[in-house]
């Protein structure tokens, strides 16, 4: 920060000036910042939350047709699948 309020101070302008300014400039530029991206990632980060179980699942079930029987268990009678084994 000391080299802009350097220059800022050899062209007339006083340095608590000049040093204000690039402070609120950093502030505003990170509020900026904060306003465009954090609200469409939150938005992404959402959705990806609410398709990323069911899109890994089907991908499951479409590449290991194995497991594909697994996900029909009922996982209330989990004690009578394992007595098969």
């Amino acid at each position: 920060m000391n080299p802009a309020v350097d220059k800022m101070q050899k062209k007339k302008i006083p340095r608590v000036f000049g040093a204000s300014f690039l402070f609120l400039a950093t502030l505003v530029v990170i509020g900026l910042l904060f306003y465009f991206v954090v609200p469409p990632l939150a938005k992404e980060l959402k959705q990806l939350a609410l398709q990323f179980p069911s899109a890994y699942l089907n991908d499951i079930n479409v590449n290991y047709p194995v497991f594909s029987n697994e996900s029909t268990l009922d996982y209330n009678n989990l004690s009578d699948h394992f007595k098969r084994f």
